[in-house]
């Protein structure tokens, strides 16, 4: 029986095979424990694949640990979209303001924009807002905050779970911080997987 089984381990290594679970697969494919071992050097932790549904992920097609690492770097471009970004790295920053000026005139309302997160090669954006009221030059108080996804489905999802203002001394300016989550959501061969990566946007509105 040894014999046997040493025999079949050293067939599968000239092969470029490796034997998991009873299952034969080939060496560079990715299995379930793979791909938990690589999300965990990326902060990332396993979640239901229900979960980021919910948020709106839709999986990508994950065929090698390269590939896997890629994705969670947010550098890997999925063979089905070949769509370039247009929107320079600078704009990350941009901040995109509009202001409606009420009934008193020493009194206004802003809401500011600002786009926090394009995957490289996605169409799917994340943005933060943050409406408050001005008077007098100064912030007196925060009436709205919150984020949006918008465009294509794509495999990673932002899903906020919490934010908070901070107005800073002399209240001509502000923070805005959320805190959530990014859901990854990939399909290795015969399985569905998502994972969850705690995160925390800023931005400063004035």
């Amino acid at each position: 029986m040894k014999s046997v089984l040493s025999g079949t381990l050293a067939l599968s290594c000239i092969l470029g095979m490796r034997i998991v679970f009873g299952e034969t697969v080939h060496a560079d494919t990715v299995t379930t424990t793979d791909a938990n071992d690589i999300a965990k050097e990326y902060d990332t932790e396993p979640v239901s694949v229900s979960t980021a549904k919910a948020d709106g992920a839709t999986p990508v097609t994950i065929t090698s640990k390269e590939q896997l690492e890629d994705f969670f770097e947010g550098t890997y471009e999925p063979t089905s979209v070949k769509i370039e970004n247009t929107i320079a790295a600078s704009s990350q920053n941009l901040l995109e303001q509009f202001q409606h000026v009420t009934a008193s005139a020493a009194t206004t309302t802003k809401t500011v924009k600002k786009l926090l997160w394009p995957a490289k090669y996605s169409t799917t954006h994340v943005y933060e807002n943050v409406r408050f009221t001005k008077k007098s030059g100064k912030i007196e108080k925060v009436n709205q905050a919150w984020t949006q996804q918008t465009g294509v489905v794509w495999p990673i999802a932002w899903h906020q779970t919490m934010h908070w203002s901070t107005i800073h001394k002399g209240r001509k300016s502000g923070t805005e911080t959320f805190k959530g989550s990014r859901l990854y959501y990939v399909v290795v061969p015969k399985k569905e997987l998502a994972y969850s990566r705690a995160t925390t946007f800023t931005m400063t509105f004035e």
